[in-house]
């Protein structure tokens, strides 16, 4: 008896919640589906919009970051039936970190087998050149770098190098 009546009400529910299009709406409504386009750029629809058009024309979206390691397989399931398959690179740990510019670091090694960490710092301050947070080079940021890549031979030392050089 209860599903019965569950049904009943859920036939209710429906008749109620359905609406007619006006053939104007109707002719307005295609003329819009037609060039998505122009909506989805339009200046008066907002994020929010846009949000909404995503959600009416998207069924589902599938998510698979296992399979293959260092991608994300995507899979759009549109209300047309249409399937959208993508694959994304994961983004690496650290890949949006600031970094050294390149040719700084290759500098950097050029000269440190030769000056230390202080004089490559003044060398690349001379030129130029910045860290990668806009700063200018000091003995410590050529150390990290010189030790982080196993090259170069004067600077500051750690305490017990019995080639130690101050410089």
């Amino acid at each position: 008896m209860q599903v019965t009546e569950l049904e009943q009400a859920y036939t209710k529910a429906e008749q109620e919640a359905s609406f007619t299009l006006t053939p104007e709406e109707r002719a307005a409504t295609q003329t819009l589906a037609g060039d998505l386009s122009a909506l989805w750029q339009a200046e008066t629809t907002t994020y929010a919009d846009q949000k909404q058009l995503l959600r009416l024309a998207i069924e589902s979206v599938q998510l698979n970051g296992v399979s293959q390691p260092g991608w994300i397989e995507l899979q759009i399931r549109w209300r047309s039936g249409v399937v959208t398959r993508l694959e994304v690179k994961r983004i690496q740990r650290g890949e949006w970190s600031l970094k050294t510019p390149v040719q700084v670091v290759a500098r950097i090694h050029e000269l440190a087998a030769n000056l230390s960490y202080a004089q490559i710092a003044k060398e690349l301050n001379a030129a130029g050149w910045h860290t990668a947070f806009g700063r200018p080079f000091t003995s410590q940021h050529v150390g990290y770098i010189c030790r982080r890549d196993g090259c170069g031979h004067k600077g500051h030392r750690a305490l017990g190098d019995a080639d130690q050089t101050r410089v």
